[in-house]
């Protein structure tokens, strides 16, 4: 038998997905809490059913998220466990 050196192979380059940035407070989004009087375009009277779409505070603290999140809240738990046919009747309860 001959002692032979088995060479490793050389690792592959680092793609640039590979590096992480550091999070530095300027990357950081503002606040939530200054979203909360956020012009909502193109909706001139908003009521309190209306589930309203968008990003920040200004749909988020809308009444009407707020009752929809409950709502799919109280019913999350019984969605999850029911079989493949049972979930759209769940959803449309």
């Amino acid at each position: 038998t001959t002692d032979e050196k088995k060479e490793e192979a050389p690792s592959p380059p680092k793609s640039s997905s590979d590096t992480t940035t550091p999070i530095q407070p300027s990357n950081l989004p503002p606040p939530a809490h200054q979203y909360t009087n956020y012009p909502l375009k193109n909706i001139r009277t908003p009521h309190a059913h209306d589930v309203l779409c968008g990003r920040g505070g200004g749909t988020n603290n809308h009444a009407g998220n707020e009752s929809f999140r409950d709502l799919v809240n109280e019913r999350k738990r019984t969605y999850l466990n029911s079989s493949k046919r049972e979930k759209p009747l769940v959803s449309r309860s």
